[in-house]
């Protein structure tokens, strides 16, 4: 087994150039969500980029993550920047949404700051155009999809809140995918397919909530059987990509 070395350069020195090189072209307050998003970038790799790795870098990795004192390092201090975009989708599909659940202003700039990375990337020569243009076209989406998903989380939590339910018997708790949506009600379908009938559950919504949801996103919810059919006792995190 071949012994990898810690990357020259590595992540953390690729980002904080990024970051040098975006402060001379950005204003004050734009340059600082790009620092927040690099952030919580270098926070989502440092918890979560070691479980993509190698058997001979997970052994480098656990040496010096476990190292005492200044020898210990965190995993953008060890790796490069080809390991980036492996890591986008984590990033904005699950680290975003469901560790930060930040406001509509912070996710929409996750989306076009990952964007901008994956492109400066690719013009330093740092990474591949195949995964350059995925996190690319990743990061775009996001820009977009975020901010909606954070918009139906807010309108489900005022809706569990203002509408509670006094009376039910059966109960899930689950992650459900919205497999259709018709102006007055959702389709979905639970993660681990355990609903006493085991098929997909209806919810009975108002058009101004159903009109949030798309097809495909997965919402974190606990629901209740009544008299009237399934309803919503406590709402999540909904995740759009």
């Amino acid at each position: 087994m071949k012994f990898p070395r810690p990357a020259d350069p590595t992540i953390e020195e690729v980002l904080r150039t990024f970051l040098d090189v975006s402060a001379q072209r950005l204003k004050p307050a734009t340059f600082r969500k790009y620092k927040s998003v690099i952030e919580l970038f270098t926070i989502s790799m440092n918890d979560y980029g070691s479980g993509k790795l190698s058997k001979a870098e997970t052994v480098m990795f656990e040496a010096l993550y476990n190292a005492r004192g200044a020898a210990h390092r965190e995993y953008c201090q060890v790796f490069g920047p080809e390991k980036i975009m492996g890591n986008v989708s984590e990033f904005l599909g699950y680290f975003m949404p469901r560790k930060v659940m930040g406001g509509k202003e912070l996710m929409r700039a996750a989306g076009t700051v990952t964007k901008k990375l994956a492109q400066w990337l690719h013009e330093q020569g740092l990474v591949d155009t195949e995964s350059a243009e995925a996190a690319m076209q990743t990061g775009a989406s996001a820009a977009k999809a975020l901010p909606a998903a954070v918009r139906l989380a807010e309108a489900l939590y005022d809706y569990c809140r203002h509408h509670p339910v006094d009376d039910w018997s059966d109960e899930i708790d689950d992650h459900f995918t919205v497999e259709k949506v018709q102006p007055d009600r959702l389709h979905l379908a639970p993660l681990l397919g355990d609903t006493p009938e085991d098929q997909t559950i209806v919810v009975n919504l108002p058009q101004a909530i159903t009109a949030l949801c798309q097809v495909g996103w997965e919402i974190s919810l606990s629901l209740g059987r009544t008299k009237n059919g399934w309803r919503i006792l406590e709402s999540g995190t909904v995740y759009a990509l």
